[in-house]
């Protein structure tokens, strides 16, 4: 059976309870409501578990890579205190009715955005075995989940060192890159707007090292991160080519993730 939680919001619970104090996460300015994305997910983080009455915090988004596997950021995952459990939402939410609790992220107010919509619980979590906090080399974790969870079409990764082949070919910096994730869309005097559902945008790709992808916005494709979702995906031409990290893209076309990968997807 699949576990599965739905809450109410409990205004005021857990105040000082996180002693959280830097989310490095980041989603997407300059983005629309998008609909279409049906494998990219939210994330939360739970501290009471599935039978009790506290929601998951929404902290970060990622993607369906299997019926039972679903990538995120691995620094999402070491971020919460050690004994949190996992949840997500492939609910995209809209203006009118998030799946997030909408309000203005000031860096350490995590406990201000609990999900509120039905959410499914992970049964493991899989941090990358070579993950590096400190550079965030290889900045990628797989949550598990029962066989058969997940019914919607698998996010398609992109080939062993698809983006070189596009940088080799002169391309790489021609192709839109598209952007889907649930955090924050602007930033003001008070913090970053985090609206509460997901959107997406598109942005151009600048360069690429051995494990990451750079991307500057344009004027015609003006996405860009923000704090508010890592681990959401990037694509181009259909293929995932990367995630967010704390300010660049972790590549996935790379050996390194793409065999840590394979056993969630045979």
């Amino acid at each position: 059976m699949i576990n599965s939680k739905f809450h109410r919001v409990a205004k005021g619970v857990c105040m000082g309870l996180l002693a959280i104090t830097s989310v490095s996460s980041y989603a997407i300015e300059n983005g629309q409501h998008d609909y279409m994305h049906r494998n990219v997910g939210g994330i939360g983080f739970d501290i009471d578990g599935p039978a009790n009455p506290i929601p998951p915090f929404g902290l970060c988004s990622g993607f369906v890579i299997s019926d039972r596997a679903f990538v995120t950021a691995a620094h999402c995952i070491i971020t919460p205190p050690p004994f949190a459990s996992w949840a997500v939402t492939l609910e995209p939410g809209t203006p009118e009715n998030p799946v997030i609790q909408p309000g203005i992220f000031t860096g350490t107010n995590v406990s201000d955005f609990p999900m509120l919509v039905e959410t499914i619980d992970a049964i493991a979590v899989h941090l990358h075995p070579d993950f590096d906090p400190g550079s965030m080399t290889l900045d990628v974790a797989v949550l598990e989940f029962p066989p058969g969870t997940f019914k919607v079409r698998p996010v398609r990764l992109a080939e062993q060192y698809y983006l070189d082949e596009l940088d080799i070919q002169g391309v790489l910096n021609l192709r839109p890159v598209g952007l889907v994730g649930y955090g924050a869309q602007a930033l003001t005097n008070e913090g970053y707007v985090m609206p509460g559902y997901r959107s997406r945008g598109f942005s151009k790709a600048s360069g690429i090292t051995d494990d990451q992808l750079f991307l500057t916005p344009t004027d015609v494709f003006d996405a860009r991160s923000m704090p508010g979702d890592s681990g959401s995906p990037q694509f181009i031409s259909g293929r995932a080519v990367s995630l967010t990290s704390t300010g660049d893209y972790q590549r996935l076309d790379i050996p390194e993730v793409l065999d840590f990968l394979a056993p969630f997807i045979e």
